[in-house]
């Protein structure tokens, strides 16, 4: 399910302008830092966001223009998106699946 709302989304983003895009990543962008910044522990993760971002407005930038690189740039947005979303599963599974007391807590039934 998820890969198919990466490729939609990925098919319909060069239909955004680069102000669209601009003004709904920053805000989500600003949410996700001040969270790890108010929180105080900060995953991994929040790293690759800003380069996500960069690499999005680069393809919105690209895609104005009818040139061969157009193609490369939109299948590296697609590839970060996929990184980011495979980052963020790995730290949600080491951090919710695989506690000390897994094994002991599953197998006390």
């Amino acid at each position: 399910v998820t890969s198919g709302l990466v490729a939609t989304y990925v098919q319909h983003f060069k239909s955004l302008s680069r102000l669209t895009y601009s003004l709904t990543a920053i805000p989500a962008m600003a949410v996700v830092f001040i969270s790890a910044y108010v929180y105080d522990r900060v995953v991994w993760w929040v790293g690759l966001i800003p380069i996500v971002f960069l690499i999005g407005l680069l393809v919105l930038t690209i895609a104005r223009h009818d040139n061969k690189p157009r193609h490369f740039v939109t299948v590296s947005f697609a590839c970060a998106l996929i990184i980011l979303q495979f980052a963020i599963s790995a730290v949600f599974i080491k951090n919710q699946v695989f506690h000390t007391d897994h094994e002991k807590r599953a197998n006390t039934f």
